[in-house]
């Protein structure tokens, strides 16, 4: 995972932890992340707080948190962790949104069968900024026998 991808998510996993307890699953890998970053890096960790209040202030703290990523080893394997079993959470989903700007949707991705039948909506259900906005039907299919695919896509 990119490295800022992975800060991304972790700062908005952690941050939205500390305000919205109890939609996401804050089971001991996160808060084993919370505490070793409280440890390590007490200025980060007040930059995360902070965050946690003023959304505005993500994108800095995404930074700060790539910055210690990068630069600890125990971090960035704990770090992976959260990231891999929160990044599809719709919270985490919307606010990466929100932070790059850029929203990408993929209907069917990487799929082996004799045959398929699909049907895929995609559609964006409130007003964006998203400077970028990819909606691809399918990607990776591979079908030796019949497939019917219909895909529905609005802006």
């Amino acid at each position: 995972m990119e490295l800022l991808t992975l800060a991304g998510i972790v700062t908005i996993v952690i941050t939205g932890a500390l305000t919205r307890i109890g939609e996401m699953a804050l089971d001991g890998s996160i808060d084993q992340l919370k505490r070793l970053i409280q440890r390590k890096s007490p200025d980060t960790f007040k930059k995360l707080e902070a965050a946690a209040d003023d959304p505005k202030a993500l994108p800095e703290t995404i930074e700060v948190m790539a910055t210690l990523i990068e630069e600890d080893t125990e971090i960035k394997q704990i770090a992976e962790t959260v990231a891999k079993e929160n990044q599809s959470q719709p919270y985490v989903v919307n606010m990466m949104e929100k932070v790059t700007g850029e929203i990408k949707q993929i209907g069917l991705e990487n799929i082996e069968a004799n045959e398929l039948e699909a049907e895929i909506e995609q559609e964006i259900k409130e007003q964006t900024t998203a400077n970028k906005i990819d909606q691809i039907g399918t990607t990776g299919i591979k079908i030796s026998g019949k497939a019917t695919i219909k895909i529905k896509q609005d802006i």
